[in-house]
């Protein structure tokens, strides 16, 4: 689930312009996408 967040997120920020950087200080935003268990969790 996680990795369809992540490109509904990578869309919408290329869709207002902005470009992946190749390197973490060459950004001017950094988004972290952390996962959320949302149902019970599988033992």
């Amino acid at each position: 689930m996680n990795d369809h967040d992540s490109e509904a997120m990578a869309g919408i920020m290329r869709g207002a312009g902005y470009e992946e950087a190749s390197r973490p200080a060459d950004a001017d935003v950094i988004l972290v996408n952390t996962c959320a268990i949302r149902e019970k969790a599988e033992q």
